[in-house]
């Protein structure tokens, strides 16, 4: 019975060295931040796969969850009946590859990098023309208009693929400051 006071101090001290430990261990875990190029890439992949999804959807004549025809303002097309959840996705991926591209410019012209300065501008006009072509698939009243918007969309989304795939890393701040002068 003596050793009991010192087994719950122990046991304590255990508890206190793990809560003490744990957080580190999580700290460990983290990834380093992502590139800029690495992340316009996963925005890339997040926009095709939904731009494959919708397509699936589409074919397979399949509906979203909880879509009706009053559900938005917006007319009750093919597009918005199946594919709503993908729309937004497309749009929320396009917004962030705009922000992204954003942060490309800045570096690329902080660092002096005019191949990847050029590339830009190629980029944004395909992102744009990708932008005009998930609207009007959204838009199209009829199913066989949907499908005609959808491979505009398609093609307007491999050439922002293959534009997309001259751009160039460009060091984060702190690594452009150890190269520096």
């Amino acid at each position: 019975m003596r050793n009991r006071p010192s087994l719950r101090i122990g046991l304590a001290a255990a508890g206190i060295a793990l809560l003490c430990w744990m957080p580190s261990l999580a700290e460990e875990k983290k990834e380093p931040p992502k590139s800029t190029l690495e992340r316009f890439e996963r925005e890339m992949l997040r926009l095709r796969t939904q731009i494959s999804n919708s397509k699936a959807r589409m074919k397979n004549k399949l509906r979203g969850v909880g879509q009706s025809a009053g559900a938005t303002s917006e007319p009750a097309t093919p597009a918005r009946l199946c594919c709503s959840k993908n729309l937004q996705r497309m749009n929320g991926a396009s917004e962030e590859l705009k922000k992204i591209s954003g942060e490309l410019a800045a570096c690329y012209e902080k660092t002096g990098n005019q191949d990847g300065a050029m590339i830009l501008p190629l980029v944004l006009t395909d992102l744009s023309t990708l932008d005009r072509t998930v609207a009007a698939y959204a838009d199209a009243p009829t199913r066989s208009e949907a499908y005609g918007a959808m491979g505009a969309m398609t093609q307007a989304f491999l050439q922002l693929r293959e534009d997309a795939d001259k751009l160039e890393a460009c060091p984060e701040p702190a690594d452009a400051k150890a190269e520096g002068p």
